[in-house]
């Protein structure tokens, strides 16, 4: 781990802290503070960050939750009827790293935690992969707990997917290229 992810772990930890002894709405506070230098305006919302932690404090939070988990949202999608905006999924889901069979997956894949931010390992050849950077990566995933003093994201599940190596011929719009 690089000493930024370490101060962020930290940071991460002392935060939720703060939040399970004076609450979360003082978190928020803290937290603008402290990566702002500013403090957030929760009775009159004028920027995107007041009004994003308003809601947070303020809205039924269930929706939000299960579209920050990256596997659970792909159920709601397709309750939508929109499946065809899905990213396709190669394998998983996974709640052990010793599960994955590589041997079944495309040459090229990108295997995602489903339940938080920066945890990606990109592989464009899977001959390439040094297992053990792989294993100690996602056992380190699925032991991290969320990243917000926000319950959005208590009960987030932990598992690791892959998508389909078309993730390679994105475009900057997300969608995909026709190469």
């Amino acid at each position: 781990m690089t000493s930024s992810g370490l101060i962020k772990n930290i940071y991460r930890v002392a935060l939720n802290g703060l939040a399970s002894v004076t609450g979360v709405e003082f978190a928020k506070k803290f937290d603008a503070r402290i990566r702002f230098g500013r403090k957030l305006d929760l009775r009159a919302p004028a920027t995107l960050a007041d009004l994003v932690n308003w809601l947070e404090l303020n809205t039924d939070q269930t929706l939000a939750a299960q579209c920050s988990d990256k596997y659970v949202v792909r159920e709601y999608v397709t309750s939508k009827r929109l499946e065809g905006i899905l990213i396709p999924l190669c394998g998983g889901s996974w709640t052990d790293v010793r599960q994955i069979d590589l041997e079944s997956l495309p040459r090229s894949l990108v295997l995602k935690a489903a339940h938080g931010c920066e945890m990606n390992y990109l592989c464009r050849d899977k001959t390439d992969i040094k297992h053990s950077d792989l294993e100690r990566k996602a056992k380190r995933w699925l032991k991290t707990e969320c990243v917000s003093p926000v319950d959005v994201f208590v009960g987030v599940s932990r598992f690791l997917l892959t998508v389909s190596e078309s993730i390679w011929r994105l475009n900057w719009m997300g969608r995909v290229d026709g190469r």
